[in-house]
């Protein structure tokens, strides 16, 4: 297709081709979400995600094709590492801490709640950065590339084989469509194996992460092997979400298509979103609190002191959006209110920072330092602009003036939302956000605790449910 799709273009399309889920599943699991994740791929023309692979073959064929590989190329001769008995998958997400050490963002307080022999930690990225980690999962996956295929991994490829079957002869995908399913189930069952290797050599009791799309593989491997499986809320949830918030006849299909036992979420707020979709029961979610690390977390009681500051959050791959926005705002503010500032915090996985340079001709754009703590910045922030991050909802109760950019397209759906939600007022590339702060800033701060409870150590606990 020409454009990228929003959320909602993304949701009706796979609605249109799921009318009947029961083609996405065999014996105890579903492909729904893979199949899912494939069709936005696709739509979007993301061919640099396919990868060769042979689920076109029979069953037959693909076993010998996974027991060769295991057989050439061979695990490490050495046994898998031996892991305690609550496992993290930390995404390597940083902050810093009062001596300016980077911390796991998510899982800092988490670790802290538990003794030290109780866990063991993967580290998916930042390994260089963090230091409190057992084992980079990256390095783990290269060592063991190639993982034996014992009962259980026999099991799934028959499974997944025969979906894939009936998914290619229901003549519901295009051939093209066909290419992306095949890939995604590829990266589906490699997951699957290398963690059904990590779990069957390991006594785990809980798994803790932070995403469950993507890790299907992971999470179908740790079902079998009779794991708890508990999500971190890690971003935005919203009712138009590719991922999340699920329509209710799709309900059957759900049970087995790899979502966690339970999800963690930050607020009642978040609570509540999840709920109007069908793939948890509500008991499943639970309200945690703030678990992120952040120094300022216990102080938004404190005095703010205000500054004429503007805050700009920048999201990752939405550099393009961000620079002509702030350009065109630099534009308004240097010409009628030059005694603001408007200060720019690229996202922490940003990798072209480069982009942003273009920028540095504006006298009233300043850029933070990544290490810099988020809601030290927003407390002294008068007005956060954005498209639909989640900072708009972490600036509740601080005073700040939310305002959401309504230029943009495949992101219409979060930034209706913010609307809808009362976290923003509308903002259009051009406008004056200092004007619309001094006419509108008229209503009464909303309590925090809604969106970001405080942290409650004995709801984690309850999730973990170990022995």
């Amino acid at each position: 297709m020409s454009k990228e799709l929003s959320f909602s273009e993304h949701n009706r399309y796979f609605a249109s081709k799921s009318k009947d889920p029961s083609l996405f599943e065999a014996d105890g699991i579903s492909l729904l979400k893979i199949v899912q994740q494939a069709l936005v791929y696709a739509s979007n023309g993301r061919e640099n995600r396919l990868i060769k692979n042979y689920f076109s073959l029979p069953y037959r064929f693909l076993l010998m094709y996974y027991q060769l590989k295991s057989v050439l190329k061979g695990s490490a001769k050495e046994p898998m590492p031996l892991l305690n008995k609550v496992l993290f998958i930390d995404n390597g997400r940083e902050r810093y801490d009062p001596a300016g050490q980077a911390v796991s963002m998510y899982y800092t307080k988490l670790y802290d709640q538990l003794p030290v022999n109780a866990y063991s930690i993967l580290i998916k990225k930042n390994a260089n950065v963090l230091k409190r980690w057992d084992y980079d999962l990256s390095d783990l996956r290269r060592k063991y590339a190639a993982p034996p295929v014992d009962e259980h991994a026999k099991a799934m490829l028959s499974k997944i084989s025969q979906i894939v079957r009936k998914v290619s002869g229901s003549g519901v995908f295009s051939k093209n469509e066909m290419r992306f399913i095949r890939t995604f189930t590829h990266v589906f069952f490699d997951d699957f194996l290398f963690y059904n290797q990590l779990f069957a050599a390991n006594r785990i009791q809980a798994l803790v992460f932070d995403n469950h799309n993507y890790n299907e593989g992971m999470l179908a491997a740790a079902k079998l092997h009779g794991i708890k499986t508990i999500e971190l809320q890690h971003g935005l949830i919203t009712k138009n979400d590719i991922y999340y918030v699920y329509p209710a006849h799709l309900r059957s299909a759900l049970a087995n298509a790899c979502f966690p036992d339970t999800v963690l979420v930050f607020g009642e707020f978040w609570k509540r979103k999840l709920e109007q979709g069908a793939e948890h029961a509500p008991e499943d979610i639970l309200v945690a609190g703030d678990y992120t690390f952040n120094l300022e977390n216990e102080k938004v009681v404190e005095p703010l002191n205000k500054e004429k500051i503007i805050f700009i959050g920048a999201q990752k791959f939405m550099g393009t959006y961000y620079i002509e926005a702030i350009g065109r705002l630099a534009t308004v503010i240097q010409a009628k209110h030059p005694d603001w500032r408007i200060l720019v915090k690229y996202h922490p996985s940003e990798k072209d920072k480069a982009q942003y340079e273009v920028l540095k001709e504006f006298s009233c754009v300043e850029f933070a330092d990544n290490t810099e703590d988020l809601m030290t910045l927003l407390k002294k922030s008068r007005i956060q602009i954005s498209y639909y991050s989640t900072t708009l909802y972490d600036a509740m109760g601080l005073d700040v003036f939310n305002l959401s950019i309504q230029e943009h397209s495949p992101y219409a759906d979060y930034c209706k939302e913010v609307l809808d939600d009362g976290i923003a007022f509308p903002f259009h590339i051009g406008d004056d956000p200092v004007a619309i702060y001094e006419d509108r800033n008229k209503q009464q701060s909303p309590d925090r605790s809604f969106y970001y409870a405080a942290f409650n150590p004995a709801v984690f606990h309850k999730a973990l449910e170990i022995a």
